[in-house]
């Protein structure tokens, strides 16, 4: 699944739209759920500054969004994640 970040730089996809996105998949959603990261690790925009995309800065809200949808997937409450 991390290699599917990939994909964010070099097709010029919003990164943020692409992870709330992606935790609609239950797949994803459990890989959220169980990575190693914090799940602040996989929201704002990654940095590559070549990239001809707008950069978002860490939103503390982005973090709860992503929380929120991937708990909503796995029907779970949101309590597993720090925000």
């Amino acid at each position: 699944m991390n290699m599917m970040f990939t994909v964010v730089p070099t097709y010029r996809v919003n990164h943020n739209q692409f992870v709330f996105e992606m935790a609609k998949i239950p797949a994803f959603a459990r890989f959220l759920r169980n990575a190693p990261n914090d799940l602040a690790n996989y929201v704002s925009n990654s940095a590559f500054p070549e990239v001809l995309i707008p950069l978002e800065a860490y939103s503390p809200d982005a973090t709860k969004k992503l929380g929120a949808i991937a708990s909503s997937t796995l029907g779970i409450d949101d309590d597993w994640f720090e925000y």
